[in-house]
């Protein structure tokens, strides 16, 4: 069957994203040395000169290198000293320094350190710090880099009416700059995202916020965070944390790839999610490989007597029975430089006897199943500009799902013949839209087309109180089949769920 090709080729995928994180960092940092080399002029960094006597920290008078011998900063007159540094860039949201150039004047006199001026027509520059030995003191050595930094960060407080230096020699296009829309060069737009709309929690930044009569305090943390709405409901406590993650419990009647809405899916849907990281464990979560799994068991659940009895959803009972069966649903950011991956799986046993739901043919009767589904997508995020009010994200991919059907003869609660009907895969287009408005989520919406029918998805922030308690209003339309016929396990016409959702903590 075509799904356990599907199968195999997902564990070839993960385990293969696994062995590519034991390359070793050295031809990244090579290829940015270069970048910085041949192509500063056309980067947007800056840099300030610092020459002249200094007294310098014991600390940073001699450096290390990760690849050679240490360096140690000269006292002269006729040396100065170049900090190139990065700011003001998106998905940064402090100065990064990138690396030193050591600049001695032949024509000047010896002297001291750490002053102004630079050097004159003769002068010899040697880049003496690198961007890799830079990255290496700031994860290993980072009371080094912060005298350092500090360094930088108090002359431009001292000097804030001139801004620094540049060495772009160029002259960008500011009108243009941002047209298509910006994207985050690390995981910000991915967090960024999974904190809107995610149903579990994902870890945030530590944020200070001022008190009343001036002085710093760290946000107030919630002991455990739930998402719950009339199909489903996400928890976890903070016993469940980790240092790069969580865990976290859900229950709900959903289906993932199915054109079925909640209750809808005879169904019921348990599992376990963790939330891990491989990468160097100093690495931050913007920068950090990071593997969102979530275990599942499916129960089947007689569902279709109720959906035309809850006032909430508008749809037909189902012709579709679904088997009860084991899932992985599996979500990497940026496994060996490629986008952000999604997999799921889900598979089970073929189980006919006693069907919830049968059409009558005759004094027979006929009933369709499923026992397997999968999805395979590409996730890419950008915004509209860099005030990060609207926020998209499109999924492309596959997705497969098949099914049985199985006859029975008069009362007969075991099938006297099974056929398989369906057995395919279809392209997936899901699109999603956040208004973000100065940090507060105030609406969301989310489109999706599979197997000729769309799915449709907003909701709208309706309160929020105070201690983090936030209420949604969320609606889901799925459309009939578009440009082909109503197939036997499908209604005729689409349907629509209407409920609310309570966020607390996420």
């Amino acid at each position: 069957m075509r799904l356990k090709y599907f199968a195999l080729c997902l564990m070839g995928l993960i385990l293969f994203g696994v062995n590519a994180e034991a390359q070793t960092y050295d031809d990244l940092y090579r290829k940015i040395d270069l970048k910085l080399k041949k192509d500063s002029s056309y980067l947007n960094l800056n840099y300030i000169d610092f020459s002249g006597p200094i007294s310098i920290p014991v600390n940073v008078a001699t450096l290390p290198r990760r690849d050679d011998d240490p360096f140690s900063f000269k006292v002269n007159d006729n040396t100065t000293y170049r900090f190139v540094f990065l700011m003001d860039a998106v998905g940064f949201d402090s100065l990064e320094l990138l690396y030193i150039d050591q600049r001695v004047d032949k024509s000047a006199a010896e002297g001291g350190f750490f002053g102004g001026g630079g050097g004159g027509p003769q002068t010899d520059i040697t880049r003496v710090f690198q961007f890799k030995d830079m990255y290496d003191l700031k994860l290993n050595h980072p009371e080094q880099y912060l005298v350092l930094y500090n360094k930088v960060t108090e002359y431009l407080k001292k000097n804030d009416d001139t801004p620094p230096e540049k060495l772009l020699r160029i002259s960008p296009d500011t009108d243009i700059q941002t047209s298509l829309g910006i994207s985050s060069r690390d995981n910000t737009d991915y967090l960024n995202f999974m904190r809107t709309n995610h149903l579990h929690w994902y870890p945030k930044p530590k944020v200070i916020q001022k008190a009343k009569r001036g002085a710093a305090q760290e946000e107030v943390k919630t002991p455990f965070r739930i998402d719950a709405s009339f199909s489903h409901i996400s928890f976890s406590h903070e016993v469940m944390d980790f240092a790069m993650g969580g865990a976290s419990v859900e229950y709900g009647f959903e289906e993932k790839v199915m054109n079925l809405l909640p209750y809808q899916a005879t169904l019921f849907n348990a599992g376990f999610r963790t939330l891990i990281s491989i990468s160097d464990k100093k690495v931050d979560l913007n920068k950090a490989v990071m593997v969102d799994v979530k275990i599942m068991g499916r129960l089947r659940m007689n569902t279709a007597k109720m959906v035309g009895s809850l006032p909430f959803v508008a749809a037909s009972k189902p012709n579709l029975n679904m088997g009860t069966s084991g899932a992985i649903d599996v979500q990497l950011t940026r496994p060996f430089s490629l986008p952000f991956l999604n997999f799921y799986l889900n598979a089970g046993g073929p189980a006919y006897t006693s069907p919830y739901v049968t059409i009558p043919k005759g004094k027979d009767r006929e009933a369709y199943f499923t026992f397997s589904q999968a999805e395979a997508t590409m996730s890419f995020y950008w915004n509209a500009s860099d005030k990060l009010t609207s926020r998209f994200r499109m999924d492309i991919g596959a997705g497969y799902y098949d099914v049985w059907k199985g006859t029975y003869i008069g009362t007969s609660k075991s099938a006297s013949k099974k056929e398989l009907i369906q057995d395919n895969f279809y392209p997936i287009v899901d699109f999603y839209f956040n208004f973000i408005s100065d940090g507060d989520e105030l609406y969301g919406l989310r489109t999706r087309f599979f197997d000729s029918q769309v799915l449709l998805t907003s909701w709208l922030k309706l309160a929020e109180i105070s201690g983090g308690h936030i209420i949604r209003f969320e609606g889901t339309y799925i459309s009939a089949p578009i440009a082909r016929k109503t197939r036997p396990w499908e209604t005729l016409e689409g349907g629509a769920i209407l409920q609310l959702r309570y966020r607390y903590g996420l």
